[in-house]
């Protein structure tokens, strides 16, 4: 059924219709003033932010399939996984003071690091106990002080405990659905980073209060809550199509996740500071390898203890 309303009151309608979208125009220019999102997007510059986005935007789309193809091509996920510890190894032997190490233990941090990613999962933990032993005689044999030998020990460990949890999440996949399978992958490699995106962001638009000037200035608090408002919301996504976690893990991770993602962006930043270096690399607008895997780092291992059952 129609209804008609009479001239008069068509224009009433119009006019209080016209009122109210003024209103809630003003109040809407109002907050965003208040919160100063123009100016603070103004700051971040498009050259910076379209740098990110198509950068940001390429690497999702690699990462996204070698999620979905690591169960068929494990062989290539692994040497993928290989040469991605060796381009993060580069970009930590030009800082200080691991720049400093002699060449004999970083011939056998890097070839350690390949083997320990390209055999299986067994092997992993001869291989890791063998470098410890090739670095421990070879500090003895040279010379090396205790100083040098942590530092190696901690470049082999920093970089091959993350990459080798995701390979054993895809390893140990096969007891799982390949929904599982596949969600286990994007816990471990998205997750993190839809934290980063989050935090990046919302601290560019409402960022007040610094979190450590002294590691990283452009840090706030308000871009860890934003954060972990996003990797929040994707969790339960994810949660909702792949059914990874039970209702315990799933409530920890929803603080876990934003915990040791943002600790390991400022862990990466206290290498950084420490060798006096802005960025770990140059990928335009993002920095290296190492800011890339800064929270992947600290959840990757999380995330391969909850599959394993850990928290249940």
């Amino acid at each position: 059924m129609k209804i008609e309303f009479p001239n008069q009151q068509k224009s009433e309608l119009l006019e209080e219709a016209k009122k109210w979208f003024f209103v809630c125009k003003k109040k809407l220019e109002g907050f965003f003033a208040k919160n100063n999102f123009l100016a603070a997007f103004n700051k971040l510059g498009s050259k910076e932010l379209g740098s990110r986005t198509l950068y940001g935007f390429l690497l999702t789309l690699a990462s996204i399939l070698f999620i979905f193809t690591a169960s068929a091509l494990p062989h290539l996920f692994r040497l993928a996984c290989a040469v991605f510890a060796l381009w993060q190894l580069k970009e930590l032997r030009q800082m200080s003071p691991f720049a400093s190490l002699p060449k004999r233990l970083w011939v056998v941090i890097e070839a350690g690091i390949v083997v320990f990613l390209i055999w299986g999962p067994i092997s992993q933990l001869f291989c890791a106990a063998l470098v410890m032993a090739l670095c421990a005689t070879s500090a003895i044999y040279y010379g090396y002080n205790i100083s040098q030998l942590s530092l190696a020990l901690f470049a082999f460990i920093y970089f091959a405990l993350p990459l080798g949890s995701i390979l054993q999440l895809n390893e140990l996949s096969g007891v799982w659905r390949p929904s599982q399978r596949q969600g286990w992958l994007i816990a471990a490699l998205l997750i993190p980073k839809i934290y980063d995106i989050g935090a990046y962001f919302t601290g560019k638009a409402l960022g007040k209060n610094l979190l450590a000037p002294e590691l990283s200035p452009n840090k706030t608090v308000e871009g860890v809550f934003g954060g972990a408002a996003f990797s929040t919301l994707a969790l339960a996504v994810l949660q909702g199509f792949c059914a990874l976690f039970s209702s315990q893990q799933l409530l920890l991770s929803f603080l876990a996740v934003p915990l040791l993602a943002q600790f390991g962006d400022l862990f990466e930043s206290w290498i950084k500071r420490s060798a006096g270096a802005r960025h770990s690399g140059v990928i335009p607008g993002l920095g290296g390898v190492m800011d890339l895997s800064d929270a992947i780092t600290w959840c990757a291992p999380y995330f391969l203890y909850l599959s394993l059952g850990g928290f249940r």
